[in-house]
């Protein structure tokens, strides 16, 4: 889906097949839902990049992943947020999932470090 603005989430429901069944959403990295939450309780003014990462470091922070993180326990840290991200390995939402070994690739890539 593409937007136009990051002034605000673009609140669009949107229906995907996958495997045979429809799914709805308001999801663009997050349901509007979880949006408005966090935009009140972390002061954000915009649908930005910048802001998605401060909700997304919010939520981990929730999850109790960030230790796990900044340690290196990449795998642990996974299991911690998974079911935030329908894409994450074992989210179990009946959506495409990405590997564990692609992510910590990437995520080696961009600078973080695993035991």
């Amino acid at each position: 889906m593409l937007f136009t603005s990051y002034d605000d989430h673009p609140r669009r429901l949107i229906t995907l097949k996958l495997g045979g069944k429809e799914w709805h959403s308001t999801a663009a990295e997050l349901l509007a839902r979880y949006f408005d939450h966090y935009r009140k309780l972390l002061h954000l003014n915009d649908f930005s990049p910048a802001s998605q990462d401060e909700i997304a470091i919010q939520q981990m922070r929730e999850k109790h992943a960030l230790p796990d993180i900044e340690a290196g326990r990449f795998e642990a840290a996974i299991k911690k947020v998974r079911s935030l991200w329908a894409s994450l390995p074992g989210a179990g939402y009946g959506q495409p999932e990405n590997s564990l070994d692609s992510l910590q690739q990437a995520f080696v890539r961009a600078g973080g470090q695993v035991l």
